[in-house]
């Protein structure tokens, strides 16, 4: 059995999930990262995180409501 799905489109679909418009990070929710995460046996492992824009918090302060558990949600 073979797999036809790209990292191009899973990384399109993350994108998508998270906000993240790679052509315009400063209107994007969430920033795609890459980092450095070290597995259980001890090896490095390059990873890619999604991190909060900390451009959008007076949006965000402006029209939305904080939440139990400091997470954000527009205003009807």
């Amino acid at each position: 059995s073979s797999c036809s799905v790209t990292m191009g489109a899973v990384y399109a679909t993350l994108d998508r999930l998270e906000d993240y418009t790679p052509e315009a990070p400063d209107r994007s929710l969430y920033l795609r990262e890459r980092s450095r995460a070290i597995l259980q046996d001890g090896s490095p492992r390059d990873v890619w995180l999604y991190v909060w824009n900390p451009t959008r918090r007076a949006e965000l302060e402006q029209g939305g409501r904080l939440i139990h558990g400091r997470s954000w949600h527009p205003l009807p």
